[in-house]
């Protein structure tokens, strides 16, 4: 009987050593999986912001020339990525500390945002880059 009592110890005690592995398995599965896709989310957000680097220069040339295919080029592009969810921050006249990165105090409505140096994008419902903007600070 003594003989039965320990086997059925050493049996639940392995049963819990199996059950304690698979645990720590499948939390390192899920882990390795979150780091996966935390890597890839970093590599495409680092290929995006090179390539709004593209859009960047595609605003200065249609500001400085209105070449009607040039245009053309810049909204197909613009198309593309709003599909793949990368869309322009959308105006604000209110300074958000979430969405624009204030680079100068200028005259004005007191944290209004005065002008826009540099348009800010969204990667879904995350920041990419921030709107460079002026804000106001009173008189």
């Amino acid at each position: 009987m003594k003989k039965a009592n320990k086997q059925d110890s050493r049996v639940e005690e392995l049963t819990n050593d199996v059950k304690r592995i698979q645990a720590d398995f499948i939390n390192f599965k899920n882990r390795v999986e979150k780091e996966k896709e935390n890597y890839a989310r970093y590599k495409l957000e680092n290929f995006v912001l090179k390539l709004l680097e593209v859009i960047d220069n595609f605003e200065l040339s249609l500001k400085n020339n209105k070449d009607k295919g040039v245009e053309m080029v810049y909204k197909q592009f613009l198309d593309i990525l709003e599909k793949e969810g990368i869309k322009k921050i959308t105006e604000n006249e209110e300074f958000d500390a979430n969405l624009h990165e204030a680079v100068e105090k200028v005259v004005g409505e007191e944290n209004k945002v005065i002008e826009i140096i540099k348009d800010g994008y969204m990667f879904n419902e995350n920041v990419l880059r921030p709107t460079i903007v002026k804000v106001g600070g009173g008189k």
